[in-house]
């Protein structure tokens, strides 16, 4: 009878074992389970992220194209201005004729430009 409580007690003891373990494992796993978790909630944010980065550089791609054209455009009134104004300058009235003369050397002729 001793030899049935001895071979109780070690089962008792063995079986306590294989439950700690068995909760050991089962926390590993949860905490696991867990980090897996919170890594692909990470993950899928970074995914938004950079979606929503990748449509925002776009944008402004597409608005420093905009700016960039208007900075052309204006570039080239500034330079047809430029020559507009270089041109007038080179014009003076001449009141007694009653006509505007060109002084530019490269034509230089009265214009029919009456009072």
């Amino acid at each position: 009878m001793e030899d049935y409580l001895l071979y109780m007690k070690t089962l008792r003891s063995q079986m306590n074992d294989v439950e700690d373990q068995t909760a050991k494992i089962t926390v590993e796993e949860q905490m696991q389970l867990t980090t897996i978790q919170t890594l692909e909630i990470d993950l899928s944010s970074a995914k938004s992220e950079t979606k929503q980065l990748k449509e925002d550089t776009k944008q402004m791609m597409k608005a420093k194209g905009q700016i960039c054209l208007q900075i052309l455009e204006r570039e080239r009134k500034i330079v047809s201005l430029e020559s507009d104004s270089s041109t007038l300058a080179q014009v003076q009235f001449t009141p007694s004729a009653g006509a505007y003369m060109c002084v530019q050397a490269l034509s230089c002729e009265t214009l029919c430009c009456t009072k």
